[in-house]
């Protein structure tokens, strides 16, 4: 097989940890899109009608659970089998891909719960 080819576990396993990496960024940036517009006082998050905030933070949550998802599968695909030289790294990009997916579901859930459009 060649040596970038999707079939070897352990370019996978690099994959992985790519798209897992990449989840963390995402949830950062949702906490970060999120918190900003959070207001103590009110107990919302409080934005325009008019504004790209609702879509961006949609945007945002769909990407992020797309990476989380696919470290996930990727790392459990390759984790545990005999030609990976990388299980290691397969269990951290799953076990991150799982984590990442969580937060950015409670994140989501916690923008749906205290929207609050002005």
């Amino acid at each position: 097989m060649a040596k970038g080819s999707m079939r070897r576990y352990d370019v996978q396993a690099k994959y992985a940890m790519f798209a897992s990496i990449g989840a963390i960024v995402g949830v950062a940036g949702l906490f970060v899109l999120i918190s900003r517009n959070f207001h103590s006082l009110e107990r919302a998050i409080v934005f325009s009608r008019t504004s790209m905030f609702a879509p961006a933070v949609f945007v945002v949550t769909a990407a992020t659970l797309l990476l989380a998802a696919t470290g996930t599968l990727m790392g459990f695909n390759s984790a545990g089998q005999k030609r990976n030289e990388k299980n290691k790294q397969s269990w951290i990009a799953f076990f991150i891909g799982i984590a990442t997916a969580s937060l950015t579901i409670i994140l989501f859930g916690a923008f749906w719960a205290y929207k609050l459009q002005i």
